[in-house]
């Protein structure tokens, strides 16, 4: 008896909707702009001139950057909570006019 060949379709994927026959194959129909891809060329470049201390560099950055960015966060909030308590402290005053 002979063997018939079993063909195996991957879920969600239709002859119609993909020229690809899987997920995993680029899709060109969206497309990268130009100085995405001159950036990450630009980046590498610089990252392999001299790794050890590039790669330190962007660590150091990234470390010092948490910090930084929690005091910026923590002023901006003390400053709308300091607004907010003012404008409260304004209209909470109407109270004691005499008329």
């Amino acid at each position: 008896m002979p063997r018939m060949p079993v063909y195996v379709r991957a879920p969600g994927w239709s002859p119609s909707t993909s020229c690809y026959p899987c997920d995993c194959c680029p899709n060109f129909k969206e497309r990268v702009p130009f100085v995405a891809i001159l950036l990450t060329v630009l980046v590498i470049v610089v990252v392999s001139s001299n790794p050890p201390v590039m790669l330190f560099g962007g660590f150091l950055i990234y470390a010092i950057s948490g910090p930084v960015l929690t005091v910026v966060y923590l002023r901006r909030r003390r400053a709308e909570r300091k607004a907010q308590h003012q404008q409260g402290s304004d209209s909470g005053d109407d109270h004691l006019e005499n008329p």
